[in-house]
């Protein structure tokens, strides 16, 4: 017969699996304004990017949607750079991201 603390743990395990899926990907096309002709090329980068930086970066515990833009600064058309406004309590730090850090290059990799 099984532990019951063994029991527990799986189900806890199981049931927060599906939670930390969701918040690894918390933010969706959905959530962006896309008013500006250039960002729509740009969706899955950005929403990819957001992301991203919602998981890895401490600085990024919230982040200002509608301050997303595209770097003209940095990058380069295949690996274009896009900044955005993230927060954690009152400090504000704007943020880069590329393509290739939020997306991969697309390139397979060479065995």
């Amino acid at each position: 017969m099984m532990n019951k603390r063994l029991l527990a743990g799986l189900a806890a395990s199981l049931l927060l699996a599906p939670l930390a899926a969701m918040a690894a990907n918390q933010y969706t096309e959905a959530d962006f304004d896309w008013s500006d002709p250039l960002m729509k090329f740009h969706k899955a980068t950005i929403v990819a990017g957001v992301n991203m930086l919602a998981r890895e970066n401490p600085a990024c515990a919230s982040i200002d949607l509608k301050s997303v833009q595209l770097d003209p600064n940095h990058g380069n058309p295949d690996d274009p750079a896009f900044t955005v406004v993230c927060s954690n309590g009152a400090k504000k730090t704007t943020v880069l991201f590329t393509k290739v850090e939020a997306v991969g290059d697309g390139v397979a990799p060479k065995h």
